[in-house]
């Protein structure tokens, strides 16, 4: 009994033991997809940075310029639903999510650049022509010449429109990547802060202002959206959105003064620009300067005067400061389209105002377009009224037959015409509100009408009928016979 005790003790030892390591087996492996969530969330990124595409990127082109490497855009597919649903078509406008790591230093790109624009590495001696959508890092430089421009999108957000004559480094610090170094000439700035010789520019947030270094390294700052804050000498100046200030070279800032008003434009005449030429002695004449409070000690002597291709003038044309009293003698040829155009007037110590709204002009150097939808040329008509349809220029003046007829708002046109036995023609014209004509000649075959080709047949067959009549009758009469 002690023997079969003892075995009964021993079997209900191992009987616990295999159940205490089933509990341990069943707790480690119950216990793995919370560890494998864990390190999934762990490999998980901490930030994105949204990056806009730009004009004919690809994700290849993206995952070269922004990963180094064209292979790896499939990698970006794990943070992103392409908007169109195709992974081979991106647009510009849309915006992709971007791990801060794959990105590695990058700070910013050089989104537009106009004329001389240089760029200077931070490991290099010399200046070097700088190539659009050039990726820029912590300490490269970037200068224009004259004329020139160049403007910067920050991967953690805001922007720097450079202005001619400028030269700026990237300095970014702890806390924050977008910040600038402005050595000399004049920026404009979103969201990002501004370094001088002897200041600090420190935006609050969805500001927007321009900061200017002349050459005594006296420091100017216009806001024009937002507030910023203003540094120099350990004293801080908060410059509110219509507001102005400057800072000498080691001095604290002046008080804010109020920005000059926004001229006021007027739409461009018709016979200059339409026809293709924009050049500031018609500008000048449409723009009528409000009064400026600090006029008498800081005249208006300038107009900074922007074209673009988009509302948003993020698609310059030109962006050009000229003399209000004489301004130079050029002209921009503009080819066909729409653009925007605003206005702000500058001061003789550089003081910039308030950009005025923008207005939509319009070029259009070409004759208006003729379409003729219906009847089609050579078409045979069997009606005595028709109606003929077509498309033309929006606002020109339509001719049908001398007869005047109606454009509407798209610029579609109908109107009615007789229709004569044999060969018609129709003479349509169209000329535009700038003189240019347009003529068609629209010809078309009128057949009778099928009514008449309908009693014509009825009497062929009355005719044959009764032919057919005698004819039976003489058979029956010769039978009879």
């Amino acid at each position: 009994m002690r023997h079969n005790g003892y075995h009964l003790f021993n079997m209900g030892t191992i009987r616990n033991q295999y159940l205490g390591l089933l509990i341990i087996l069943s707790v480690f492996f119950c216990s793995l997809p919370l560890c494998a969530e864990e390190a999934s969330e762990a490999s998980r990124p901490n930030r994105l940075l949204e990056i806009e595409v730009h004009r004919g990127d690809t994700l290849s082109r993206f995952a070269e310029r922004y990963l180094d490497d064209p292979s790896r855009w499939p990698e970006l597919l794990e943070y992103n639903k392409i908007p169109s649903g195709d992974p081979n078509l991106i647009l510009p406008g849309d915006k992709l999510m971007v791990p801060v790591e794959m990105v590695r230093d990058e700070i910013a790109d050089l989104i537009y650049m106009r004329n001389n624009v240089r760029v200077r590495r931070q490991d290099a001696p010399a200046w070097v022509m700088a190539g659009l959508y050039e990726r820029l890092f912590s300490e490269d430089g970037i200068r224009t010449g004259s004329e020139s421009y160049a403007q910067l999108s920050y991967l953690t957000g805001g922007g720097v429109n450079i202005d001619e004559n400028s030269m700026i480094f990237l300095r970014p610090e702890p806390a924050r990547d977008n910040v600038v170094k402005l050595e000399v000439g004049e920026l404009r700035a979103r969201d990002v802060k501004v370094l001088t010789a002897s200041a600090a520019i420190d935006p609050g947030k969805d500001s927007d202002y321009t900061a200017r270094v002349d050459e005594e390294q006296t420091t100017t700052l216009s806001v024009y959206k937002g507030h910023v804050d203003f540094i120099s000498s350990g004293e801080l100046v908060t410059v509110s959105e219509g507001f102005m200030a400057r800072a000498e070279f080691n001095k604290p800032p002046e008080k804010p003064i109020r920005l000059p008003d926004p001229p006021e434009i007027k739409p461009m005449d018709d016979a200059p620009v339409n026809f293709g030429e924009f050049n500031p002695v018609a500008i000048v004449g449409n723009i009528e300067i409000r009064g400026w409070t600090e006029s008498e000690r800081d005249p208006v002597e300038n107009v900074h005067i922007q074209l673009a291709r988009d509302e948003d003038f993020s698609r310059m044309v030109f962006d050009k400061v000229v003399n209000k009293d004489s301004p130079d003698e050029w002209k921009e040829n503009l080819s066909d389209g729409t653009y925007w155009w605003r206005a702000a007037i500058v001061t003789a110590s550089g003081v910039r105002g308030k950009f005025s709204e923008p207005v939509i002009h319009t070029v259009d150097t070409h004759p208006p377009d003729l379409k003729i939808i219906s009847p089609q040329d050579g078409a045979e008509i069997r009606r005595r009224i028709i109606s003929v349809t077509g498309q033309t220029k929006v606002g020109s003046t339509l001719y049908v037959n001398d007869s005047l007829v109606q454009v509407d708002s798209e610029g579609n046109f109908v109107t009615a015409v007789n229709v004569n036995d044999g060969e018609n023609e129709v003479k349509i014209s169209a000329t535009d509100r700038h003189g240019r004509k347009s003529e068609r000649i629209l010809r078309f075959q009128g057949q009778p009408l099928r009514e008449e080709q309908g009693d014509a047949d009825s009497l062929l067959v009355g005719v044959a009928l009764a032919l057919s009549v005698l004819s039976i009758g003489l058979i029956l009469l010769l039978v009879m016979q």
